[in-house]
């Protein structure tokens, strides 16, 4: 095979001669002094400090950012609201209705809504539970550690626990249990605190009156105290505090008749009916002699007393004992047939 010449590659030989003929005519490069080498060096440090400050400040940056969005969401976590223990729609129940006349209403908050019932007899009651009477209703609830509370008509008290309530307007009468640890009305003239007692708290706009009936309370407002025994009264007004005397029976009482929750007399023995009455009514008890005394606390009753007023249950469990009584300035007087009084 024949070879032929490439006109390219010639060219390219032609050029390669030139260079290097160019740079043997310009010689060696002079050397670098060294200043000029320190300058150099100096100028190339400096810009590679300023390239790493500005690289550590970006990465700070982002730290700080990253540790300020990590800031705000532990924040937001602790300023998130406590939730209550207690579910929503879960009652925590402080009280139950022992007895209602009428159409009491109920106001109850659940979370921020408010709602309003109608209430019925054995309603489960929980705290900040608000109970309203217009005036043809009233009800009576028992806490529960046995504490009765009665509300009259056109009146309206809030729950705060089994041991407290809060009397907004109206009228309350409290009859705190045995096994009670205490029992306190929040008015806005004081705090009334039982020493194991019954008593009346009436609240109107212009006066606070506290009746007492067995026991004592205290009322506190701040470091006043005023302490009322049972036979007492005591009125609070702005133009100061009033205690006389009371008595523990009679008409003044008869609003908290309707709400006495019903004696079964069934079983009972009539020494026991008689003391229930007299400590719902204000009664003293007094029997005509020890025998008598004793005695009746071995007759046994039979049958209901239910709907009837005090002095007619009484009527009724005497004379089927085969005694009698006379009640006179709130003493019941208990002695035999045989006897003239």
């Amino acid at each position: 095979m024949a070879e032929t010449s490439d006109p390219n590659a010639e060219g390219h030989q032609e050029n390669e001669d030139a260079m290097a003929q160019m740079l043997r005519l310009a010689g060696g490069r002079p050397e670098v002094g060294p200043e000029r080498t320190a300058r150099v060096r100096v100028a190339v440090h400096a810009a590679w400090r300023e390239n790493r400050r500005r690289a550590m400040r970006t990465k700070i940056l982002v730290g700080a950012s990253c540790l300020a969005a990590a800031a705000l969401v532990v924040l937001a976590i602790r300023l998130k609201p406590i939730e209550s223990p207690v579910a929503p729609g879960i009652l925590q129940t402080v009280a139950r209705s022992a007895r209602v006349i009428g159409t009491p209403r109920l106001e109850r908050l659940d979370g921020r809504d408010a709602h309003r019932l109608a209430m019925t007899i054995g309603m489960a009651l929980g705290r900040n539970d608000t109970i309203e009477t217009d005036p043809s209703s009233a009800v009576a609830l028992t806490t529960d550690d046995g504490t009765s509370v009665h509300l009259d008509s056109g009146s309206r008290i809030r729950l705060l626990s089994a041991r407290s309530i809060d009397l907004v307007e109206g009228r309350v009468y409290v009859v705190t249990a045995k096994a009670a640890r205490g029992f306190e009305v929040r008015t806005r003239f004081g705090t009334v605190h039982d020493r194991g007692t019954r008593f009346e708290v009436r609240l109107n706009k212009g006066a606070l009156r506290l009746r007492i009936r067995e026991g004592m309370v205290e009322l506190k407002d701040g470091d006043k105290s005023v302490v009322t025994p049972a036979g007492r009264e005591t009125v609070v007004t702005s133009r100061g505090v009033e205690t006389r005397p009371l008595a523990t029976y009679g008409s003044e009482w008869s609003w908290t008749d309707r709400l006495r929750s019903p004696f079964a007399i069934e079983g009972q023995t009539l020494g026991r009916f008689l003391q229930h009455l007299a400590d719902e009514e204000g009664w003293s008890v007094r029997y005509a002699d020890d025998e008598l005394r004793r005695l009746a606390f071995t007759v046994i009753l039979h049958g209901s007393v239910e709907g009837l007023s005090a002095e007619d249950a009484l009527g009724v469990a005497i004379s089927t004992s085969g005694l009698r009584y006379r009640l006179h300035d709130g003493e019941l007087l208990v002695f035999r047939a045989s006897d003239r009084r």
